[in-house]
């Protein structure tokens, strides 16, 4: 992938059985970097660590069981894996999960589920390998936040709560990183195909392949941006929604959910 430059990075991708997570760690092993895959499903990413390390004079792709909601096995799985292909580069906290959180049997623990995954599962990593990016005065942070961080709907609130809190602690993490040469990106994607999207009840206007939008992010992660909102149409209509009155978002979402990730 010429657009890319990977190469010689070690990058940590979590949440990476599946979906973004999976095609992103293919996309970067092939644009030239080593890639340490993180997530509670072992065997699909057994397969592509079997498939990236093929015809390579040294290992360049491994995989871990990890439940990033578990504080101490993300700080031991991450260290065993600096260990095997070298200390974390770029981190990709992609792990994310999202359903719905109805009002009418409000449920505290579904919904802190949702949060244990989506911010505190990101925490666990950030603190993983902050402390060596420091040291080295080199590193990237990059965090899988959402569209739906910029506006939250009904039955999916808990959802879009974790993606703007996940944002928020990027934004902030960002210029105090600055004088360590530490980066940070926010990636905000749209609708994308995966596993996860396929089981939605809601129109999916400007869904993106899956291929495509890795890539685009990789390259924004590539270029060191500090934010990326795409497709352009979906961050225009999820912005002018915030305008939308309540009725009628009621309306249009009723009895139906999504999931982004």
């Amino acid at each position: 992938m010429a657009e890319l430059q990977f190469l010689g990075k070690v990058v940590f991708i979590t949440g990476a059985s599946s979906g973004i997570g999976l095609e992103m760690a293919r996309q970067v092993s092939r644009a030239g970097a080593k890639v340490a895959m993180f997530a509670r499903r072992l065997p699909p990413m057994a397969e592509l660590e079997t498939a990236l390390n093929q015809n390579q004079k040294g290992r360049v792709a491994a995989a871990y069981v990890c439940d990033v909601t578990e504080k101490q096995q993300v700080l031991t799985t991450f260290a065993q894996a600096a260990k095997d292909l070298g200390p974390c580069d770029i981190l990709i906290a992609n792990a994310g999960n999202g359903y719905p959180v109805r009002v009418t049997n409000f449920d505290a623990d579904a919904a802190i589920q949702i949060y244990k995954l989506n911010v505190f599962g990101a925490l666990h990593a950030f603190e993983a390998v902050l402390p060596s990016m420091i040291k080295r005065r080199s590193g990237h942070i990059v965090g899988m936040s959402s569209l739906a961080a910029f506006r939250s709907y009904p039955e999916s609130h808990t959802y879009c709560a974790t993606k703007s809190a996940l944002s928020a602690q990027l934004e902030g993490m960002r210029p105090e990183l600055m004088p360590y040469n530490v980066h940070v990106t926010t990636l905000c994607p749209g609708f994308v195909k995966t596993d996860l999207t396929a089981a939605n009840t809601v129109p999916m206007p400007f869904i993106l392949e899956l291929e495509k939008a890795a890539r685009v992010m990789l390259r924004a992660i590539a270029k060191k941006k500090r934010r990326l909102a795409f497709p352009w149409q979906m961050v225009l209509f999820t912005r002018l929604s915030r305008f939308v009155p309540d009725s009628l978002i009621a309306k249009a979402t009723k009895g139906k959910s999504y999931k982004k990730d």
